[in-house]
């Protein structure tokens, strides 16, 4: 069991982020310690550091929350969705930046 404290100390996640995961209930802590704060098992635990992850692919916690319930199969699909979309904007992005080190290229000949 861990409090908010540990695990934004662990996982470089803040407290602002874990309460907001609680908003939307994505997670919620397991029980609470003698002096009252809460505490997460190592499900919620694991659960808040996929939750940070899938942030950083670019969900929003609405979506997180309308496929973080459902079963493996569902949301391994929407990850493979993310990687293919991902894969179009990492396209687009080096596209870009070969026209810029074109530009550059001109104006230094």
């Amino acid at each position: 069991m861990k409090t908010i404290r540990k695990i934004c100390e662990e996982y470089g996640i803040s407290r602002r982020a874990i309460q907001g995961y609680e908003k939307y209930k994505l997670v919620h802590y397991t029980s609470k310690n003698k002096y009252g704060h809460l505490l997460y098992d190592e499900d919620m635990v694991n659960r808040i550091v996929f939750i940070q992850f899938l942030q950083k692919l670019g969900f929003s916690l609405k979506e997180i929350s309308q496929f973080i319930n459902g079963t493996e199969n569902e949301i391994k699909d929407v990850l493979e969705m993310r990687i293919q979309y991902l894969e179009g904007k990492k396209m687009a992005l080096d596209a870009l930046i070969e026209k810029t080190n074109k530009y550059i290229k001109d104006m230094e000949d």
